[in-house]
């Protein structure tokens, strides 16, 4: 009896064994590649690209050092072949359902499966999924991959189009970028690269199964009553034989099973159910980003077929965009209360996007959240990221606005073209939906506002019977087809047709008041960033201002004789072919001329600090007539002067270090007009913020105090997601205007006890016209473990001290800040092994 019992428990093992499909990866095999017309056959690493394979091998210099973007881009011309060998795992050709999947080939390629052509692709965008079982042999199984260059398969679209389509980053003339579903900023943009690259971007493997799948597993939080949610969403199957499925969804301790039967396959299953005591997903500053664990198992007769698990965020997100007195609101609310959204666009973080890896978006996504982000907005131009990128937006809290990937031009009306998108829209919609961190689906970066405007056209002297054709092939793109699909596959999430835009076809893109806003009026205009206050929207989603890496990123793709601003090196990494000029004009505006290049990094740092660090005070401070400022950019894709704050060896500029402080959910806002002080307070920390009073004292360069004055207040509330604004009248005494130079005033708030004092410090005059001076900074080191702590002290203003280390990169907890005179300032880093306060390096504003 009890060998039976063995017998009947090792068969059910057995059995729920061989019914669990079989995935063997292809990625880590032995790859070779070529390119196609010699027999020199190389190692390849999967994922990977031509480029970097071409560099592993030494035949291609790296396209980041020095000027060699310009002697690489032979590469792209070029047709290249990929070959592995591989056995199948034992068992898998007895399954019924044998697919090869791709997860992204980029992109026009043709695949052979032992000789035999079983797919041919031209989107970098799609997952691919082959039968391969016809074409699968016991034995040594070979797979070719042959990719044509992008430059010379597009040609065939580009000349058959009856229009030439305009796309501003395309430096080449025949622009072949509008007609390929291919990441746009690998054809070069005024902050990146050309290195259009091809390759097995995304992993390759072997899935079998005999059994139904589970094809789709959707949640979406329906509603939220009190502390219960109503969860719905819906269940497809694929491969489905003869019976009756069960499929069980369990979400933390709930659970609900669905029934389907056979000839159910293919369809959306809908459910619902309630969660009691629901634990809710929260942004990045408003609590916690919960996450529930999510199991969906198929069965059949009680044996386990199929499993999906997930995790979800139980949260309602509504956008509201409609018309009020000010115009055409445009903010997010999430579980029933309005957010204002603080953070940046996100790039990819590399050229050659195999190499990111989870450790650079980790890395990348905590600086965001530490600088008190709570939105990333993933810009059209490049592509739909990693699902670790969103797995780890989800758990810090951070949403993302997802733009589709159409930027800056125009696109193709084909039947062959709309195809391509509407298998890329589904795609990417269906992987990415369950993502709590997904906010709202955007159709394009820039492409209405930039034709309806006319930049976009690139010169090009339309007819008005192109124009209208043109326009219109658009409109059925991205207020159609897409729409219509989102509406599909994920009907709670909101669609905006283009950023900017106001959603209606009678108010222009860009118009203040109505929308979303792209504010490059400062950037393109004079450069003074006090005009940003001028052009405040209602969703402030692009804006920003240039800067160089740091001297210790340079020295990572340059040597000395570069080190100068328009050097030939300086030249192939700036991208905006005015970057250089406007950096040099807008800082003079505030600062002196620099006398080396060191210097001029460094302030180039500081004029794009203060810019944003004013742009973001002034959204936030029209809160909630504006409720979101998302500057352009978060990250680099390459070493490169650039409108980013964390460059891409993953360094905070001095523009990060702002932010983060200019994003807390208190801030204490001043600024001197005449003898009026204009205060604000800004209170985003769901809670009552209660002022007593405030002081203001002014102090000369030395830390002598000059005078002091108080205003008192009767308890007043800076009620939660408000902000409180009060204009003072300043009584001067025991200062002169002369005194301005050397001044500086220091305003406290007197709160509530137990409520964090607020304050803020100012200056009278610019940076260039303060009587600054070198002065020696005290430094005190203490260790625990592995962290430091520096305690700095000056007896005289050391104003924007930038510390760093002598050889090595590390990240200080605060740097680029003002040292009052005689106030001691504990900064915190990690270092493993010895370190000394000989070893730190500091830089400051002298004149």
């Amino acid at each position: 009896m009890k060998a039976l019992f063995l017998f009947l428990i090792c068969l059910i093992f057995y059995l729920k064994l061989i019914a669990q499909p079989i995935i063997q990866d292809l990625t880590l095999n032995q790859w070779q590649f070529k390119e196609r017309r010699n027999t020199n056959w190389r190692p390849a690493q999967v994922p990977g690209t031509v480029h970097t394979d071409l560099m592993a091998s030494k035949a291609l210099p790296d396209p980041f050092w020095r000027d060699n973007e310009k002697w690489v881009q032979w590469v792209s011309n070029l047709d290249w072949e990929y070959k592995t060998e591989f056995l199948l795992q034992p068992n898998l050709l007895a399954k019924s359902h044998i697919n090869l999947v791709f997860k992204g080939l980029d992109t026009y390629a043709e695949v052979f499966l032992n000789g035999k052509s079983i797919l041919k692709t031209e989107n970098m965008f799609l997952e691919y999924r082959v039968d391969a079982k016809p074409y699968l042999k016991k034995g040594v199984n070979e797979l070719n991959i042959i990719f044509t260059s992008p430059l010379k398969a597009a040609l065939p679209d580009l000349v058959s189009n009856p229009q030439a389509l305009p796309a501003t980053n395309d430096a080449m003339a025949l622009k072949t970028s509008p007609y390929t579903r291919k990441a746009g900023y690998s054809y070069g943009w005024d902050w990146g690269p050309r290195l259009v690259t091809s390759g097995i971007w995304r992993p390759v493997f072997i899935e079998a199964t005999d059994e139904a799948e589970l094809n789709e597993v959707f949640l979406s939080t329906k509603k939220i009553d009190g502390k219960n949610a109503i969860i719905s969403g819906f269940i497809s199957l694929k491969n489905t034989v003869s019976g009756s499925y069960q499929c069980e969804i369990e979400l933390g301790k709930t659970r609900k099973t669905i029934t389907v039967s056979d000839s159910g396959r293919g369809r959306k299953i809908p459910f619902e159910f309630q969660v009691s005591s629901a634990q809710f997903w929260w942004t990045n500053g408003l609590g916690n980003p919960f996450l529930y664990n999510v199991k969906a198992s198929l069965s059949i007769n009680k044996t386990i077929i199929d499993q999906k698990n997930f995790k979800f965020g139980i949260r309602k997100l509504e956008v509201v965009h409609e018309m009020d007195k000010d115009g055409k609101s445009f903010f997010f609310k999430l579980n029933g209360r309005p957010v204002f959204m603080k953070g940046a666009n996100f790039i990819p973080l590399d050229n050659f996007l195999p190499r990111i890896g989870e450790e650079r978006y980790l890395k990348t996504l905590v600086s965001a959240k530490n600088a008190n982000m709570n939105m990333l907005r993933v810009w059209g131009g490049g592509v739909y990221e990693d699902d670790r990128f969103y797995s780890i937006c989800d758990s810090l809290g951070i949403l993302v606005w997802q733009d589709f990937m159409f930027a800056c031009t125009m696109y193709p009306g084909t039947e062959k073209f709309k195809k391509l998108v509407k298998e890329e829209v589904k795609q990417n919609v269906v992987r990415l939906r369950n993502h709590a961190c997904m906010a709202v689906w955007c159709g394009n970066n820039e492409n209405e506002t930039g034709w309806l405007k006319r930049w976009i056209r690139g010169g090009i002297p339309y007819s008005k019977a192109d124009s209208i054709e043109i326009y219109g092939d658009y409109k059925t793109l991205f207020h159609t087809i897409i729409p219509e699909i989102v509406k599909a596959e994920d009907p709670s999430r909101y669609y905006t047709r283009s950023s900017p835009s106001a959603n209606d076809d009678n108010v222009k893109p860009d118009k203040i008041g109505f929308g979303d806003m792209h504010d490059w009026f400062v950037w393109f205009g004079t450069g003074d960033y006090r005009k940003y206050k001028n052009n405040v929207s209602r969703f402030q989603s692009e804006y920003g201002y240039q800067s160089f890496p740091s001297m210790q990123s340079i020295k990572k793709f340059s040597e000395p004789q570069d080190w100068f601003e328009d050097s030939d090196v300086m030249d192939v990494h700036q991208k905006h072919p005015n970057g250089n000029s406007k950096i040099r004009k807008f800082s003079s505006q505030f600062y002196n001329k620099p006398k080396d290049f060191e210097t001029f990094t460094y302030v180039s740092q500081l004029q794009q600090a203060e810019a944003m660090k004013y742009a973001i005070e002034t959204h936030r401070g029209r809160m909630p007539y504006c409720m979101g400022s998302l500057y352009w950019q978060l990250n680099d894709c390459w070493p490169a002067a650039s409108w980013s704050s964390i460059d891409y060896y993953g360094t905070w500029k001095a523009i990060h270090f702002f932010a983060k402080k200019a994003n807390e959910p208190l801030i204490l806002h001043a600024s001197i007009g005449g003898d009026t002080l204009n205060v604000s307070i800004v209170n985003e920390a769901r809670g009552d913020y209660v002022v007593d009073g405030l002081e203001a004292t002014w102090y000369n360069f030395e830390g002598k105090e000059l005078t002091r004055q108080e205003y008192l207040f009767n308890h007043e509330k800076v009620v939660d997601n408000e902000v409180w604004n009060k204009k003072l009248t300043l009584k001067r005494s025991n200062w002169s205007p002369a005194d301005s130079t050397s001044m500086f005033l220091i305003i406290n708030t007197n709160p509530k006890k137990g409520s964090p004092i607020l304050t803020n410090h100012i200056f009278y005059k610019l940076p260039k016209d303060l009587k600054l001076k070198e002065v020696p900074i005290q430094a005190d080191l203490q260790k625990a473990g592995n962290v430091f702590r520096l305690k700095l002290k000056s007896e005289y203003l050391v104003k924007n001290l930038y510390i760093s280390h002598k050889s090595v990169s590390i990240h200080f907890s605060d740097n680029y800040f003002d040292l009052l005179p005689g106030r001691a300032k504990e900064v915190e880093f990690e270092y493993k092994g010895e370190f000394s306060v000989d070893d730190l390096v500091y830089k400051m504003l002298v004149n």
